[in-house]
């Protein structure tokens, strides 16, 4: 965007310009999508976002969480055998 200001085109144009690319961006994305949706589509889409959906929330509840305490953890299956062959 400074290049565009240095060569005259002054703030209001960069702004401009940059707020039309952004509509234009936005309307493609929105017409990609438009045509007859199947029952096929929907049969694939629906299960895809459920399985992404439930690795986002696990993946965020283990970050939180990693439950590193429990004694089935897998940390503490690595030290006890490591202890074990020295």
């Amino acid at each position: 965007m400074r290049w565009l200001v240095g060569y005259g085109l002054g703030l209001a144009a960069a702004v401009a310009m940059a707020a039309s690319a952004a509509a234009c961006s936005v309307s493609c994305a929105l017409s990609f999508a438009s045509g007859p949706v199947s029952w096929l589509e929907v049969a694939i889409v629906v299960p895809v976002v459920s399985v992404v959906a439930f690795v986002f929330v696990q993946a965020f509840r283990y970050t939180l969480r990693p439950g590193e305490q429990a004694p089935d953890h897998i940390k503490w299956r690595i030290l006890q055998e490591d202890e074990e062959h020295l």
